[in-house]
C-alpha cells in the first residue's frame, strides 16, 4: 500500500542538502530497516552529484550479508520458502545491490577515521556508547543523514530502562544494576535538536519531534555562479593570488576560507627565513589542519628547505599530511618519480604508511618522519611539524622546541579526547615568551609566537545543527563556559555539596558548569568518560561552592569538584589492585604528568580493621605498599619529578624532633648494619665525616642510607635543606650539579648540607650500635712486651769481658807458620832481584814485582776472605741478641 510521506521529513533533507548541513532521523520499530530505502530515494533526489555512499554500522550481527555472492544465496533461499515474489523487486535489496555501502562493526570502527560518506546507519543502539556515536557521525558530510535503527523497542520509554552493553564495566560485587542517566539525557537532547526526526517505521512523526511542527524550506543564499558568501571570499582569496609562486597554486587546494587563510600565515613564516618562529594551529576535529601543514611543507620545498622533520603520535596520524604534501607539491609542477620519491614503511603494523619524501629537483630535499622520543637525534633541521601535539606528552613536546622554524597543531576539542594541556600550559608560556620585556636591549632576540584557529569544518557548513546537537550532548565544546573566577573566598566561607546526577545529567545549561570546570581540569576528557559518571552505581559527585547566597536565582561558581569511587573492603584488595595496575594511574601519556588517587577510610562499625593499623586502617597496607613503590621508582620513572612535590608524597610527616630511639629503633639499625652496612663502609663514612676522604668514596652508601632514613628506620632529626640534598642525591641519583640546579644553591651549600647530613646519619649509628660495629672490625696480634732479668750495665760489663779474654789469649799464642805464608810474596827470584837492579825505589822503600799466582789460588783466598767475614758479622750479632 503506497503512502504519502509526512512533508516535514522531506523538507528536512531538501534543507539539508541546500545548506550542506546534516540531518538525522531516528526510527522506532521491528520493520525500521525498511525505511533506509525510502530516505536514501529523497536523499539522491534532492542532490545533484551521485548517489550517496553509506556507512552501516552493528555489533555483530547485520541479519544481512555484507559480501554479495552470500546476499545472492540469501534472496535465493528466501523465494524458494516463498517469502520473496521473484517477479516483484524488493526495494531493499536494490538498495543493497545498486548502493556503494561500507559494513562495519563498531569495534572496528577507528577503521573509519579520515573517511566520508553521505549517509550512516546505526543499528544496535545498546551497543553505542558516545565515543562511538561521536566517531561515526563526524564521517558524515554536509546535506547527508544520520539514521539510528530502534527496532528492538516498543517506544522511546523503552530507552529509560535499557541495558546498554558498557553497564557491564560499571557494575561491581556491590553495586549490580547500573542507571541510564546518559539514554535520558539522549532523549531530552533531541527532544531540542532542530535538524532531527524521531518516527515510527511507518515514517510517522512522534511527539517528541514536535519542534519540527513548522519547519519550512529554505531558499539558497548564493550568488550568481551558484557560491555561498563564504565560498565567494575564498574564490576571491583564490583569484588574488593565483600569479604569486608558490602561494597561489597551494591556495588553490584549500576548502574553506579559514584553511586558506592558514595556508598564507605558514607561508609567510617559510618565506620569512629567520627560523626563529612558532606557528600553532588550533581547531576541532575536521577542519583541515593536517592538510593545511601538509600544504605549507610543499610550500617549504619550493622556498629551498632541505632538512624538514614531522613528528607525530604514529606514522598512520599523517596520512592526510603526506597526501597534500604530495597535492602541494603536484600544483607546484613536481612530478612524483621525476622530481621526488615518496618512501613507505616496510613495518607491516604501520600499514605502509608514508614515512619519508625525497626531492631532488633543484638539490637534495627530505621530508622526514620522526618519532617524538628522537627528539635528541634532531640536527640540521629547519623546518619542524608537529601533528596531532596534544597526544603528545607535554614535556616531550617542549623538548621538540629547538632553534628552527616551528610548525605545531593540536585539536582542542573532539570526540577522540580533548587535549588542553597543549592550550593551558604549553602555548600560553609560548606566548608570554614572545613578549619583548621592556628592559630587554634586543627585542628582536626572542622567538615569535602565532596562533592560528581553524572554525570552518571541511565535510559540513558552519552553523551545523548536528554538530552544536552533539557537543551539547557530549560536553564537547565546553571551554568558553569555564568559570573564570577572579576571587577565591576563604575556606571557611565555602561548603561541600553532594551532586544529584539525575539532576546534574537533566541536559540542564546550569548543571553542565560542573562538567565545564571538569574538562578544564583534566588535559585529555572523553565522551564516555561522560557516561561512566553518569551511570556507574560506585561512583559519586561532590562540588566545592563558595557562600551561596539565597535571595539570588543562582549557583556560585564552583571551584572544585570531586569524583569518588567507593570500594568495599570485602573486594577491595582486588579493586585496589586493578586500579594502582593500570596505565593512567601513574602516567599520562598526553601530558607525561604522573596522577594519584588519594583514598581515605570512613570509620564504620562494619569494617573490621587487623593488626595494630589504628589511623589508617585497613588502608594501612596499600599505603606502605604505595610509598615502598613509589620510593623505589624515584629513582627512574620519577627522576625528573619536582623534588618538592616527591618529597611531599613521600615525606610530608617525617619529624624525629621529640623522638628518643627504642629497643625497636636498636634492633632495627642492628639489622641494618648487619644485612646491608659492613664494617667497612661504616669505615669510610667515619672517614668522611672526619673530612679525611672525598664524598666520591661513599656516594654508594647515599641510596642506602635516604631509603633508609625516607622509611623511618632511621630516627635522625634532618632539616628542610638536608633532607632535600638527601632526597636528590640518594632517592632521586642526581648528582651534585643537578641537585644544585634542583634545589637553586651554590654548589658549596650542597656540600656542606651533605656532609651534615652524613655526620647526623654517621652518629646515629655509630652511637647506637658502635659497640657491635667495633667488636667485628679485624685486629692485629697483640704482642707482649716482657721486662728482663737483668741490666743493660750487667751485659756490657760482661761482653767487655769477653772481649779482653780474646785478646790476651791471642797476645799469648805462638805466630803460626801457616799464618805468615799468606803474607809471603809469590814471585821468581829473578824478577826480585831484577826490580832491585834498577834501583827505581820509592820514597817507601816499596817496590813491586809481579805475582806467579794462578786464577785458582786467588779465587781460594777470596773465599777465605769472605767465610771470615761471615764468621765476623755472626759474633756481632749474638753480641746484640745477648
Amino acid at each position: 500500500m503506497r503512502k504519502k510521506v509526512d512533508e516535514r521529513i522531506r523538507t528536512l533533507i531538501e534543507n539539508g542538502v541546500r545548506q550542506r548541513q546534516r540531518s538525522m532521523f531516528i526510527i522506532v520499530g521491528d520493520k525500521s530497516r525498511d525505511q533506509i530505502v525510502n530516505l536514501n530515494y529523497m536523499l539522491a533526489k534532492s542532490r545533484v552529484k551521485s548517489r550517496p555512499s553509506v556507512l552501516w554500522c552493528y555489533r555483530n550481527k547485520l541479519e544481512i550479508s555484507s559480501h554479495r555472492k552470500k546476499r545472492a544465496k540469501q534472496l535465493k533461499k528466501l523465494m524458494q520458502r516463498g517469502l520473496m515474489d521473484p517477479d516483484k523487486a524488493d526495494p531493499f535489496s536494490l538498495f543493497l545491490e545498486t548502493s556503494d555501502i561500507t559494513y562495519c562493526q563498531y569495534k572496528d570502527s577507528e577503521r573509519v577515521l579520515g573517511n566520508t560518506f553521505g549517509m550512516c546507519i546505526l543499528q544496535d543502539f545498546e551497543a553505542l556508547t558516545p565515543n562511538l556515536l561521536a566517531r561515526t557521525i563526524e564521517t558524515v558530510e554536509g546535506g547527508g543523514l544520520i539514521i539510528l535503527l530502534l527496532s528492538s523497542l516498543s517506544s522511546l520509554t523503552s530507552l529509560y530502562t535499557m541495558v546498554m552493553d558498557v553497564h557491564e564495566r560499571f557494575r561491581t560485587e556491590s553495586h549490580t544494576t547500573a542507571a541510564t542517566r546518559f539514554n535520558e539525557r539522549f532523549l531530552l537532547s533531541i527532544a531540542s535538536c532542530k535538524a532531527c526526526i524521531v518516527m515510527d517505521d511507518e515514517l510517522n512523526i512522534l511527539p517528541i519531534s514536535s519542534h519540527m511542527k513548522f519547519i519550512q524550506p529554505v531558499t539558497n543564499n548564493e550568488d550568481s555562479e551558484g557560491l555561498s558568501e563564504r565560498e565567494r571570499e575564498l574564490k576571491d582569496l583564490k583569484d588574488q593570488f593565483r600569479q604569486d609562486f608558490p602561494v597561489g597554486p597551494l591556495i588553490g587546494k584549500c576548502c574553506t576560507m579559514d584553511q586558506g587563510k592558514a595556508v598564507i600565515n605558514f607561508l609567510d613564516s617559510i618565506l620569512d627565513k629567520s627560523l626563529r618562529s612558532t606557528v600553532a594551529l588550533l581547531a576541532a576535529r575536521g577542519r583541515g589542519k593536517s592538510a593545511a601543514l601538509g600544504l605549507a611543507i610543499a610550500g617549504a620545498v619550493a622556498a629551498g628547505y632541505s632538512n624538514i622533520f614531522v613528528t607525530a603520535p604514529s606514522p598512520e596520524n599523517l596520512n592526510t599530511l603526506f597526501d597534500f604534501v604530495c597535492k602541494g607539491m603536484n600544483a607546484l609542477e613536481y612530478k612524483e618519480h621525476l622530481h621526488y620519491d615518496v618512501v613507505k614503511s616496510a613495518d607491516p603494523n604501520l600499514r605502509k604508511a608514508t614515512i619519508q619524501i625525497n626531492v631532488h629537483k633543484q638539490h637534495r630535499q627530505t621530508i622526514q618522519y620522526m618519532k617524538p622520543h628522537d627528539h635528541g637525534k634532531l640536527s640540521q633541521v629547519e623546518l619542524l611539524v608537529i601533528d596531532e601535539a596534544a597526544a603528545i606528552p607535554l614535556p616531550i613536546v617542549k623538548s621538540l622546541l629547538g632553534p628552527c622554524l616551528v610548525f605545531l597543531s593540536s585539536t582542542v576539542n573532539g570526540y577522540e579526547g580533548t587535549g588542553r594541556s597543549l592550550s593551558l600550559k604549553l602555548l600560553q608560556q609560548l606566548e608570554s615568551q614572545s613578549q619583548p620585556s621592556a628592559s630587554s636591549d634586543a627585542p628582536n632576540s626572542s622567538r615569535l609566537f602565532k596562533k592560528i584557529e581553524l572554525n570552518e569544518s571541511i565535510r559540513y557548513a558552519s552553523g551545523d545543527p548536528i554538530e552544536t546537537w552533539l557537543n551539547e550532548l557530549l560536553c564537547l565544546d565546553l571551554a568558553n563556559s569555564i568559570p573564570n573566577i577572579s576571587r577565591l573566598p576563604h575556606p571557611k566561607e565555602c561548603e561541600l555539596y553532594y551532586v544529584n546526577r539525575d539532576t546534574l545529567f537533566s541536559y540542564h545549561k546550569e548543571s553542565e558548569r560542573m562538567m565545564a570546570l571538569y574538562v578544564a581540569s583534566h588535559y585529555k576528557n572523553s565522551p564516555n568518560d561522560l557516561q561512566l559518571m553518569a551511570d556507574a552505581p560506585a561512583h559519586h559527585l561532590f562540588v566545592l561552592l563558595g557562600q551561596v547566597n539565597e535571595s539570588e536565582n543562582q549557583l556560585p561558581d564552583i571551584l572544585c569538584v570531586i569524583q569518588v569511587w567507593i570500594l568495599y573492603p570485602d573486594y577491595l584488595l582486588e579493586d585496589l589492585i586493578l586500579i594502582f595496575s593500570a596505565d593512567d594511574c601513574h602516567w599520562s601519556a598526553v601530558t607525561g604528568e604522573h596522577t594519584c588517587m588519594a583514598m581515605s577510610p570512613l570509620n564504620s562499625d562494619d569494617i573490621k580493621v587487623g593488626g595494630d593499623s589504628i589511623e589508617l586502617g585497613f588502608l594501612e597496607p596499600f599505603y606502605q605498599d604505595f610509598r615502598q613503590r613509589f620510593r623505589r621508582l624515584l629513582g627512574t620513572s620519577f627522576r625528573h619529578l619536582n623534588f618538592k612535590l616527591a618529597m611531599s608524597v613521600l615525606a610530608s610527616k617525617i619529624d624525629f624532633s621529640y623522638h628518643e630511639p627504642s629497643e625497636y629503633d636498636v634492633s632495627l639499625t642492628s639489622k641494618l648494619l648487619r644485612d646491608v652496612l659492613s664494617p667497612h663502609d661504616m669505615k669510610r663514612l667515619e672517614a668522611y665525616s672526619n673530612n679525611l676522604v672525598d664524598y666520591h668514596l661513599i656516594l654508594d652508601l647515599v641510596p642506602i642510607l635516604a631509603h633508609e632514613y625516607f622509611s623511618e628506620k632511621l630516627p635522625v632529626t634532618l632539616h628542610g635543606a638536608q633532607a632535600s640534598v638527601l632526597f636528590c642525591m640518594g632517592l632521586q641519583d642526581k648528582d651534585i650539579s643537578a641537585t644544585k640546579e634542583e634545589l637553586g644553591i651554590e654548589r658549596e651549600q650542597v656540600l656542606s648540607n651533605f656532609i651534615k647530613t652524613m655526620k647526623k646519619l654517621y652518629g646515629y649509628l655509630h652511637n647506637t650500635a658502635g659497640k657491635e660495629i667495633e667488636a667485628t672490625l679485624p685486629r692485629l696480634k697483640e704482642i707482649e712486651m716482657a721486662p728482663l732479668s737483668r741490666s743493660m750495665d750487667e751485659d756490657l760489663d760482661e761482653a767487655a769481658e769477653e772481649v779482653k779474654e780474646k785478646r790476651r789469649a791471642a797476645e799469648e799464642a805462638t805466630v803460626d807458620p801457616k799464618l805468615l805464608q799468606k803474607y809471603a810474596i809469590d814471585s821468581d827470584a829473578f824478577e826480585i832481584e831484577k826490580a832491585l837492579q834498577d834501583g827505581k825505589l820509592s820514597g817507601s822503600g816499596v817496590i813491586s814485582v809481579k805475582s806467579s799466582k794462578t786464577n785458582a789460588d786467588k779465587k781460594e783466598k777470596h773465599r777465605e776472605k769472605s767465610k771470615r767475614k761471615e764468621t765476623d758479622g755472626s759474633r756481632s750479632s749474638k753480641k746484640k741478641r745477648t
